[in-house]
């Protein structure tokens, strides 16, 4: 499973956001309650325009994780 996040952060480096997304939410369906691949995917999300599915990803990341730093500074990334 590590293999789709490195995937998914390597191309949202390389600026591939569909193929970032495609690799995140393929992590998803295999770990649905990772925390740091919820929030790559909810940031996918936000850079494509689509900030309700951002903030949707965010809240689920947060009620899985309420202290989790990364989820913390996203949140008040997309305020």
């Amino acid at each position: 499973p590590e293999f789709w996040i490195y995937l998914s952060l390597a191309e949202k480096k390389r600026g591939n956001l569909k193929e970032a997304q495609i690799a995140a939410e393929r992590l998803s369906e295999i770990e649905p309650r990772n925390v740091k691949n919820l929030i790559n995917l909810a940031d996918l999300h936000r850079l494509q325009g689509n900030s309700t599915m951002a903030q949707q990803l965010a809240r689920e990341a947060s009620e899985m994780a309420p202290a989790d730093r990364d989820v913390q500074k996203f949140l008040k990334l997309i305020e």
